[in-house]
């Protein structure tokens, strides 16, 4: 847990409850907490790692790659695939590629885009929505942008997909049942996902007809399987008013407190917490 990105503090939180989960499950389990240098020492013996890395290190696969070399097994997608559905810019590429559904965007070249308003501005490699701008007008775009470039990253536009938002966990074989993200103003950014005072609604199972509930599950597992992803996931979506769904993106190292979105999907399909770290524990492996 822990690491050098802006994920750090959210990355320490799900590492601490999968670590008290395991010890609980009867693992002989320790907290390893990765410092801003991205250095880590693992008790000696270590027979396998549960990742919980978030943002850089731990999502771009160099932690993983670091295991890897080490031979030590580690739960997850492989090193080398996990750049794949980290950069958003690389994701929407592969989207686009296989024909799933996913919001019309462009790669930001100058200080303007072509997309219509409102539009998403999005660092291509951070996660937990930092850095996120929704911009709903073209007099707001300059004063967003110059607060996303401080990221200092490729910046990607995407048309704001106005409607409901849906997550769909994966974990291995098994799709969990869908959650309904109601946030303030149908805005799910970083506020809204890390206030404690309640500002946003999850429903789970999502109140959806068994179509967009097939849909949702089909494009999931195609999205999770193309960016090479391997024992869990979570794929978010928006859901227009003509109940069209558009991926916003794979998240192969998702938040893993036991208020997080898998988790909330887990205990719907009837695992607990300290089962669901048991049985992605259980995956851990080197290739």
């Amino acid at each position: 847990m822990g690491g050098p990105s802006s994920e750090c503090d959210v990355s320490i939180k799900s590492g601490k409850a999968i670590t008290r989960a395991l010890i609980k499950a009867g693992y002989d389990a320790s907290g390893v907490v990765a410092d801003k240098s991205a250095r880590f020492d693992l008790p000696e013996g270590t027979e396998a790692v549960f990742m919980a890395v978030h943002g850089e290190y731990g999502e771009d696969g160099r932690f993983q790659q670091m295991l890897h070399s080490m031979r030590i097994p580690y739960t997850g997608t492989i090193y080398d695939k996990m750049n794949l559905s980290y950069d958003k810019i690389r994701t929407k590429e592969i989207l686009e590629e296989r024909e799933l559904p996913t919001a019309e965007f462009e790669v930001l070249i100058y200080d303007e885009t072509e997309i219509s308003f409102p539009v998403v501005l999005k660092p291509a490699l951070q996660g937990s929505s930092i850095g996120i701008e929704i911009v709903d007008y073209p007099e707001d775009f300059a004063a967003a942008l110059k607060r996303v470039q401080k990221f200092r990253q490729d910046i990607l536009v995407e048309k704001f997909i106005a409607g409901r938002e849906l997550t769909v966990g994966i974990l291995g074989d098994e799709v969990l049942p869908i959650v309904e993200i109601i946030a303030p103003k149908g805005r799910y950014d970083f506020k809204a996902k890390y206030s404690s005072l309640g500002l946003t609604q999850y429903v789970c199972p999502a109140e959806i007809s068994d179509k967009i509930k097939q849909a949702a599950e089909d494009y999931a597992r195609q999205c999770f399987d193309v960016l090479g992803c391997r024992h869990l996931g979570r794929v978010d979506f928006r859901m227009d008013e003509d109940e069209n769904l558009y991926i916003l993106e794979c998240n192969s190292l998702p938040g893993f407190t036991e208020t997080s979105l898998m988790p909330k999907a887990a205990l719907a399909a009837g695992i607990s917490f300290e089962d669901l770290c048991s049985r992605v524990m259980e995956m851990a492996q080197l290739k």
